[in-house]
């Protein structure tokens, strides 16, 4: 089973690409957008981009955010959007 709704099968990809990248030492936000666009196809690969996209307006190295530093293993990281600025909140 996996996660109801049509993200499915996106956060399925986000799993098995960040285990990748991990296991590699190679995680940046380039890098997780690139291969899962590789994976990705039609309307999935759309999708992505789009959230890709998004996630590029409030997390990046230009606004001061390393991809790298927040992403830790056994950690849930959850992104509130709640006005113009933006709390990053990291949960164990």
């Amino acid at each position: 089973m996996g996660e109801p709704g049509s993200g499915a099968v996106f956060a399925r990809t986000i799993r098995h690409v960040l285990r990748e990248l991990r296991s590699a030492g190679e995680i940046t936000l380039e890098n997780l957008e690139y291969r899962v666009s590789e994976m990705l196809k039609g309307q999935s690969r759309t999708a992505a981009q789009l959230r890709f996209d998004f996630v590029r307006q409030y997390i990046s190295e230009e606004h001061g955010i390393d991809f790298n530093n927040f992403l830790k293993p056994g950690r849930a990281v959850i992104l509130d959007l709640p006005s113009t600025s933006f709390l990053i909140r990291m949960m164990r």
